[in-house]
């Protein structure tokens, strides 16, 4: 995982991986407190909902990306858009 910035933009990367899943955020944000704004892409590959949770309700192998970039978290008054691509979504009951 990485920080770093300043007091107007920080840039973030974290990185998980177990086994063949593995999930990557990368991106900015800035002004937290005051009018948040973010530009923040997501990759994941092979992300079993069960390995995570142990409960087979979960179960899932999530692959793609989702890309988000926006201003604001309150629903009624943010602006963001959004976009994912995803090259296998399976999820079993």
């Amino acid at each position: 995982m990485d920080l770093d910035g300043n007091i107007e933009k920080n840039n973030i990367f974290i990185s998980l991986s177990e086994g063949a899943q593995s999930a990557e955020i990368r991106g900015w944000f800035k002004n937290l407190i005051t009018l948040p704004e973010y530009d923040l892409t997501a990759d994941f590959k092979q992300i079993d909902g069960f390995h995570w949770t142990r409960d087979s309700l979960f179960s899932s192998d999530i692959t793609g990306q989702l890309q988000a970039e926006g201003k604001g978290f309150d629903p009624k008054t943010l602006t963001v858009k959004a976009k994912g691509d995803f090259k296998n979504i399976t999820y079993t009951n």
